[in-house]
């Protein structure tokens, strides 16, 4: 059994075929307003349980938000999404 298993290797290598990200070059050009827009402002996520909800919360809380309200009908998804 494989107990190291690396997801975004496997994602690059398989999956998406790129090193980086898609949008890796948008997000560098644009790194100041990203940050004079969200750091120290509350965010709410409808839907954070979810595939997408989670990962914007990931990629969000790479800013200094001010705080982060998630919301979700899916009780032990945020439960999980807590845990993660």
């Amino acid at each position: 059994m494989q107990t190291n298993f690396n997801l975004d290797n496997f994602i690059s290598t398989y999956v998406t075929k790129r090193e980086e990200c898609l949008l890796a070059a948008d997000f560098l050009k644009y790194s100041t307003e990203l940050n004079k827009r969200i750091n120290g402002k509350s965010v709410l996520v409808i839907g954070g349980a979810g595939t997408i909800g989670s990962s914007y919360i990931k990629a969000i809380l790479k800013f200094n938000i001010k705080k982060l309200v998630v919301v979700d009908i899916n009780e032990n998804g945020l439960t999980e999404l807590v845990r993660d």
